[in-house]
Parts: structure tokens; sequence; C-alpha cells
């Protein structure tokens, strides 16, 4: 009987030690991912500035902005769920659960501004070749 309790004690133990490396590499995986969304934030942030500097045009600054955006919240989100898999209470899955849901709404969000960055809508579309007609027109009666 005491070698069966020594075998059970001893699986254990293997068991424990397993549970705590499994918690540590997703920790790590957690935070490593974390990091990589936070640094294609920042080239992302700095490439946009330098387009700036350099006098892109505005809608091309905001739709690699977005993009990147976008692509930075993507690690986050990733981040997060790897989170919940070593989340221990019903609190920390709720927490975790929100910051996923914001996360999901950013990233739906700047998905639409990107969308409609890179695709405007036909009324404005209308309205700036409208308005270059006029100014064409003006500029060939001799009023500008």
């Amino acid at each position: 009987m005491n070698a069966i309790a020594e075998g059970l004690h001893h699986v254990n133990e293997t068991l424990q030690g397993l549970d705590e490396l499994f918690i540590l590499v997703v920790q790590v995986l957690t935070y490593l991912i974390t990091a990589i969304g936070i640094l294609v934030l920042t080239i992302t942030v700095f490439k946009t500035f330098i387009g700036y500097w350099k006098h892109m045009a505005n809608e091309h600054l905001q739709l690699m902005m977005a993009k990147g955006m976008q692509l930075s919240l993507q690690f986050l989100l990733g981040g997060e769920i790897l989170r919940t898999v070593i989340t221990e209470n019903l609190e920390g899955i709720l927490i975790v659960g929100a910051i996923i849901a914001l996360r999901i709404v950013l990233a739906v969000t700047i998905h639409w501004e990107g969308n409609g960055v890179s695709h405007p809508h036909p009324v404005l579309i209308g309205r700036k070749h409208a308005r270059k007609n006029k100014l064409e027109q003006e500029a060939s009666n001799g009023e500008i």
C-alpha cells in the first residue's frame, strides 16, 4: 500500500511541476506577443510621423496608421486570449473577457475607418470631382 501511495505522490508532484512549467510558458508567450503588438504600434507611429514629415498624402498616412493599429491590436488580442488559458477564477476570466471585447470593438472601428479612407464614400468623391470641375470651368472662362 505504501508503494501505491508513494507512486501517486510522485505522479502528483510531476503533474504539479508540469502545470507550473505550462503556466510559465504561457506567461512568457503572452508577454512576448503583447510586446510584439507594442513594437508594431511603435513602428507604425514612427513610420507615419516620417511620412508626415515628408509631406505624404493625408489619406495615405491615415490608411497606414489604421492598418498598423489594426495589426497591433490583433497581436494584443492574441496575448489576451492566451492569458485566458491560465486564468484560474471567474473574476479573472470576466476581466480578460472585457478586455478582449474592448479590443475587438477597437479593431472593428479601426478596420471600418481604414476602409473609409481607402474607399471614400461616393458622395464625397462626387463632391470632390464637382469642385474640381467647377474650378476648371472657372479657369477656362477666365474667372479665376
